[in-house]
């Protein structure tokens, strides 16, 4: 028996980079997947906030003393079997060409249970000649130990952990054999009935003649609660389940702007990650990424809501709006950050409170002038002097200002329209960005509409910038998170700079389209756009990064557009003339 995944208990978990994250439309099922290195990596239930699993991935020993690990020992490659649907298929491999599994991974979209469907395939031999292997660690993230045993009725043979207040069960279709638990001094404990405390386990499958296999991990608060989740998902054939998460996924994007046809997957890959990103119990709570602890604000909820107004999928901005209002203060702000658990949030914000307001614009929230925009306006008016903030957050105060007065003006609140405009006018006049500093303050003003692109100072500043931080790489032009002189040997570049700059070269009057092939070819196989890219086009940082996939959308929508789609228009026509 091949012992290389069961004689290591330590957990070494993935890298922050992701080739896949996955989940049901449904609200129904709250479970996430993620992929990396060939294997299944973290999941998460009942939400973003709670990983459940750092680890299952499997080996295959080719009865010859030879074992190959998927993440070590394997190579990779990553399909996606629909651009219409959040799918994915891994294809690992020996070397040499021998074998080959491919596994599709998803969750039943009406069930608390995560989904393998593996495939070995075999170029010399049959599947039986290999032996299959797991391993198997619930409950990252934990330093605690789990309880686990073996659950056996009527032939069937399933893991359980339990940690008190959840449990998880790992079944497979064709059985497993030896489970394992994994101790701290590389000795085997073999798994029972009888409860032990541990938290990486190990196993055999036996593989069926055709090489198919199905692996299915259940949740619940209770052993039996999962165990139920993974009998009922085992009952119905894997392909019925596996087509109805498609066709969900597949219903979404029909209703998404094609862009005239011209869309490319990117922007589905793009919009189904950021939708995925969204809480099953609190509609329009989209997480800004995979870190722990989790923290929500309404900036980044600004980003993913006007990616998915451009797109033409309205909904999920309202759901947002909607969290926002049900967070603001007594005073009209809103917080810096907040969780979703009650008593989280942090002290009010006026910059926060100013992306709220530009959102509210943007979705002509004029219902909502007398009991949100008001109290948000005016906390933003008597608390928001940007004299001793950056000039970035200056504009995006200015701005929301300008918005809140448009929408007074609609409103038929001319007295509040006035005052608000009258104050913003004079932030203006006191905040303007410098043309010297090397910062991209300025790319802010024009996105913003508070500057014409072609102005003077900003063409200076622009300059400055490209000569601190511009780096040419294989994709094209990309510019470091900090100037090149502070950056060391091996800076690392922002990928949502390049969406930044797109902007600002269509409000110039120049074309980006290479700015959004150079997105596209950063993204990869993997379609994961990263916080970083190195200057070898490596991935850093967290991939993927829903604010990367957010600018993404809005640049090709606002190419569409012909001027940027989430540009406050009260404000350029105020102050730019570009509206």
């Amino acid at each position: 028996m091949d012992t290389s995944m069961r004689t290591t208990p330590e957990k070494t978990g993935f890298p922050k980079q992701k080739e896949g994250v996955g989940t049901a439309f449904s609200p129904l099922s709250k479970v996430w997947f993620t992929l990396s290195q060939g294997a299944v990596s973290e999941i998460y239930h009942p939400n973003l906030s709670t990983p459940v699993q750092s680890r299952l991935e499997l080996s295959v020993s080719d009865g010859q003393g030879r074992c190959y690990r998927e993440s070590l020992d394997m190579t990779h490659r990553l399909e996606h079997p629909d651009e219409h649907a959040l799918t994915y298929r891994q294809v690992n491999g020996d070397p040499a060409g021998c074998f080959r599994l491919s596994k599709i991974s998803f969750t039943d979209p009406s069930r608390q249970c995560f989904i393998l469907h593996g495939r070995l395939e075999t170029q010399q031999g049959s599947p039986t000649d290999y032996r299959l292997n797991f391993r198997w660690e619930p409950w990252t993230g934990g330093k605690h130990r789990h309880h686990i045993r073996l659950l056996e009725e009527g032939g069937d043979r399933f893991l359980c952990a339990e940690n008190g207040e959840k449990a998880a069960v790992l079944a497979a279709s064709c059985g497993m054999e030896q489970p394992v638990l994994l101790l701290d001094d590389g000795k085997q404990q073999p798994v029972t009935s009888t409860v032990v405390e541990g938290s990486v386990l190990s196993g055999s499958l036996p593989i069926p003649a055709d090489g198919g296999f199905q692996m299915v991990i259940g949740f619940g608060s209770t052993a039996e609660e999962a165990e139920k989740e993974v009998r009922e998902s085992l009952e119905r054939p894997w392909e019925e389940i596996y087509e109805n998460y498609r066709k969900e996924w597949q219903s979404y994007c029909k209703r998404l702007n094609s862009l005239e046809g011209w869309a490319p997957s990117l922007y589905y890959a793009s919009l189904m990650m950021l939708k995925a990103m969204e809480d099953k119990e609190k509609p329009g709570a989209f997480a800004p990424g995979l870190s722990h602890p989790l923290r929500f604000s309404a900036e980044s909820l600004c980003q993913f809501a006007t990616a998915f107004w451009g797109a033409g999928e309205h909904r999920s901005p309202k759901q947002a709006f909607r969290l926002l209002k049900g967070i603001q203060r007594k005073d009209g702000g809103i917080p810096r950050s907040f969780s979703l658990e009650e008593g989280s949030s942090s002290p009010s914000c006026p910059t926060q409170t100013a992306y709220t307001l530009l959102l509210a614009w943007q979705l002509e929230e004029v219902r909502s002038f007398r009991r949100m925009i008001v109290p948000a306006a005016e906390f933003l008016k008597a608390n928001g002097n940007p004299r001793t903030i950056a000039p970035q957050e200056a504009a995006v105060r200015i701005a929301a200002l300008i918005c809140a007065a448009d929408l007074a003006g609609t409103a038929g609140e001319a007295a509040h329209s006035t005052a608000w405009q009258e104050t913003a006018d004079r932030w203006k006049e006191e905040n303007l960005p410098s043309s010297t500093a090397g910062t991209s303050d300025w790319l802010t003003w024009v996105r913003l509409g508070l500057s014409a692109a072609t102005h003077p100072q900003i063409l200076t500043a622009a300059a400055l910038f490209d000569r601190d931080r511009r780096q040419e790489t294989a994709y094209g032009p990309f510019w470091t998170a900090s100037p090149l002189n502070e950056s060391g040997k091996n800076p690392l570049l922002s990928v949502r700079s390049v969406a930044e700059r797109g902007h600002y070269e269509l409000q110039s009057g120049r074309d980006p389209s290479s700015y959004l092939t150079a997105l596209e070819q950063a993204a990869g196989g993997e379609q994961m756009l990263s916080t970083f890219l190195t200057a070898t086009g490596e991935k850093a940082g967290q991939s993927p990064d829903p604010l990367s996939h957010a600018e993404y959308v809005r640049l090709l929508v606002s190419q569409t557009w012909g001027s940027p789609c989430d540009l406050p228009l009260p404000a350029a026509k105020r102050y730019s003339n570009s509206g």
